[in-house]
């Protein structure tokens, strides 16, 4: 009887568990009105581009996002003063600066840069190009919180 009881019990345990982890996670993210707690966030992308972002985030709204690592084939697109490097990396800036004060939901307008950069050529290939910041921050909020807001 008692085994019986104690069985019962951590089911119910790890159930509720489960329930909590289901409904509260960066999965929930498609849920209507959820929002992802304020705090800072990383993710990244690497193929063979690496495109690594520190965002931030306050009541579901971007607040801050930088690049720690851009970069393609041993270029450090972040340090090169090459002026065609130089315009990919103002591109990249453009995505991210479009974001701040926006939520979430402003990633699916990323897929259109052509209406957020300039110089959206096919040398540049902006177009690709904002889809590796929407993958590095997607990363970042599956990954969760980097660390609970200073303020």
């Amino acid at each position: 009887m008692k085994k019986t009881i104690a069985i019962l019990a951590l089911a119910i345990v790890l159930l509720s568990a489960v329930a909590a982890i289901a409904t509260t996670g960066p999965a929930s993210a498609n849920i209507e009105g959820y929002v992802h707690p304020d705090g800072t966030y990383r993710g990244g992308y690497i193929n063979p581009v690496q495109t690594e972002v520190q965002f931030k985030l306050k009541d579901g709204l971007f607040t801050e996002i930088r690049y720690r690592a851009l970069g393609y084939r041993g270029v450090d697109y972040l340090k090169s003063e090459d002026a065609a490097v130089l315009g990919i990396t103002q591109q990249y800036q453009d995505l991210a600066d479009y974001l701040i004060g926006k939520d979430v939901s402003a990633l699916m307008e990323l897929y259109h840069p052509e209406n957020i950069t300039k110089d959206t050529d096919t040398f540049t290939a902006a177009t690709l190009r904002s889809s590796k910041l929407v993958s590095s921050i997607n990363d970042g909020l599956n990954r969760g919180l980097y660390a609970l807001p200073t303020e």
